[in-house]
């Protein structure tokens, strides 16, 4: 496997370290500010979202002892947003594996951590506050949502994609039969947007598995 510098020493190697017009990409800090990196020129270096996704990821599987790098690996695996490259399901599973091993236990950086009496009524205060500005934030939202109601066609959608989903659900490999995608999804570990995909024709698998609905004649 090639290392995090052969990697970025081929990408600068092949290209400009510029930003292409009209195409997405990501700035990345080549050596990361947590390992004493700057915002210098010459350690910027612009990727695709592929390539910022491996990048992060050999950062971490080089640097494991290095929290920041584990929460950046985190961070680009689930982070949604336009642009952003999307996992394969492999993938998500290695990131979500590696993730739930290095919060948990020990690994926590809040591991045996208790706050004072002080910082417990200050973060009272502080999630009192949080509270009440989403609280006004959700009624806003309710009501310009409520100003445009759905149309008959968008309800229908809605009530058929809900039922679909609180159907049972077969395990075509295994033939195991679970009672809503996510009974499924909590039982084996498996993202429920991936047995979702592979429900409605978008994938072939999740978790290693074919899926269908299942019907009682089976």
């Amino acid at each position: 496997m090639m290392t995090y510098r052969e990697y970025i020493n081929a990408i600068l190697s092949m290209r400009e370290n510029t930003k292409k017009k009209d195409v997405y990409m990501e700035r990345h800090h080549i050596i990361p500010k947590c390992m004493g990196g700057d915002n210098s020129p010459e350690n910027l270096v612009w990727l695709f979202p592929r390539e910022h996704f491996i990048a992060h990821k050999l950062l971490y599987l080089e640097n494991k002892g290095i929290t920041a790098l584990s929460y950046a690996y985190w961070n680009m695996s689930h982070c949604i947003k336009k642009g952003r490259y999307k996992l394969t399901e492999l993938e998500y599973e290695q990131a979500r594996k590696e993730h739930s091993k290095n919060m948990s236990g020990k690994n926590n950086p809040n591991y045996g951590v208790r706050m004072t009496e002080e910082e417990r009524k200050k973060s009272s205060v502080l999630h009192k506050k949080i509270a009440k500005k989403l609280s006004e934030e959700h009624i806003r939202k309710l009501k310009i949502k409520n100003s445009h109601p759905f149309t008959p066609v968008h309800k229908k959608k809605i009530s058929e994609s809900r039922l679909k989903s609180s159907k049972k659900i077969i395990n075509l490999t295994t033939g195991n039969i679970y009672g809503s995608i996510i009974e499924a999804s909590r039982s084996l570990g498996i993202n429920r947007c991936c047995i979702s995909d592979c429900l409605f024709k978008r994938q072939k698998t999740a978790g290693g598995y074919k899926w269908g609905f299942y019907k009682e004649s089976e």
